[in-house]
């Protein structure tokens, strides 16, 4: 399944002292680690001193979930939901807390089925 990308906008973030444009059609989780966080793309890493939840009112894109405190994911590279864990179409396993799996699993098809009646 190809990843669908409903929007072509930009996360701008510093990352050592530089300005960077990340599309968000790249990112595939970001990641909360004591007071930065670490932005997964399919091309690099990059590391910000923003807090998770400035990152995600700033993204304010219903593709991604919080499926555990420290981690946010875009549900374009979700390939599937595990029990304890989502693997991505990257082969990254990102931890989901079992009080939320359920909204998560939810939360997932309703993106699929909104997607899908898009195309």
């Amino acid at each position: 399944m190809l990843p669908i990308f409903p929007s072509t906008h930009t996360l701008n973030v510093y990352s050592n002292r530089l300005l960077y444009h990340i599309p968000v059609s790249e990112i595939f989780y970001i990641e909360s680690i004591g007071r930065k966080c670490m932005i997964h793309t399919s091309r690099k890493t990059y590391e910000t001193n923003m807090a998770l939840n400035h990152i995600e009112s700033t993204l304010n894109d219903n593709s991604f979930i919080r499926c555990y405190r420290s981690y946010l994911v875009n549900m374009n590279y979700i390939q599937d939901i595990l029990d304890t864990e989502i693997q991505l179409t990257n082969d990254d396993c990102i931890p989901l807390t079992l009080r939320k799996r359920g909204q998560i699993v939810k939360l997932f098809n309703k993106f699929l089925i909104s997607h899908s009646a898009s195309e």
